[in-house]
């Protein structure tokens, strides 16, 4: 398969820093997500990854230098307008012939590519998403009642699981039909899979996900990889 990272956004939620770097360029310890990801893509048995650049475009260009140090083929895709989430498959149809990856540049993540890749294939499937599931603390006290609506119980800040969409995708060829060159986000692209009655499976990716997508995340990213380690 061939891989394709996404890496053309803006990282609003990470100024001031991303005027200066983009998002997927950020360094956490001695590494930035997108070196991350090409280290483990190539590990994983991959042989080219199409990247898609938009924002501070110039600044790829230390992926000439990833590509020799991973022996990897990597071609920078240039958005010449903003096409968002996903709309920049359509300028990689004629390469994108075969299943193949798709995943997020501003991830620190270890998927099973090969599992999904197999899922894809068993269930005949046009898109496989990734989900891991994540634990955030509710601000609120919970309210529990019956259907006499007498109290049962208050949990205080409760711990709520929920499962999300990790970036991370398996894609058939076939789910490219939908796009022509115009701006289009990951969720608009699953509803028109849906719409043409393509199949989409989710398949558990693991605990070994981050995103860096806010201040808070990116200051506690170097602990969360250093404790991958152990």
């Amino acid at each position: 398969m061939k891989a394709v990272i996404m890496a053309g956004g803006k990282g609003k939620r990470l100024r001031p820093f991303t005027y200066i770097k983009p998002k997927p360029l950020l360094p956490v310890g001695s590494i930035n997500p997108i070196e991350y990801l090409i280290r483990d893509i190539k590990n994983s048995g991959f042989d080219e990854i199409l990247m898609s650049v938009n924002y501070l475009k110039n600044e790829f260009n230390v992926c000439i230098e990833y590509s020799k140090k991973y022996d990897i083929q990597i071609t920078l895709i240039e958005e010449t307008k903003e096409l968002g989430t996903v709309g920049s498959l359509s300028l990689m149809k004629e390469d994108l012939d075969k299943p193949f990856l798709m995943i997020n540049g501003d991830l620190f993540v270890e998927p099973p590519y090969k599992q999904m890749h197999l899922a894809l294939k068993n269930n005949k499937a046009d898109m496989v998403i990734g989900i891991t599931q994540k634990s955030s603390v509710s601000p609120y006290g919970v309210v529990s009642f019956d259907k006499n609506n007498r109290l049962l119980k208050i949990v205080e800040k409760p711990i709520i699981k929920d499962w999300i969409n990790s970036g991370v995708y398996i894609l058939h060829p076939r789910a490219l039909k939908s796009l022509n060159n115009k701006y289009m986000d990951i969720h608009n692209f699953i509803d028109k899979i849906i719409q043409n009655n393509g199949t989409i499976i989710t398949y558990d990716i693991g605990n070994k996900w981050l995103d860096i997508g806010n201040i808070d995340d990116y200051e506690k990213a170097i602990i969360l990889l250093e404790s991958w380690k152990d």
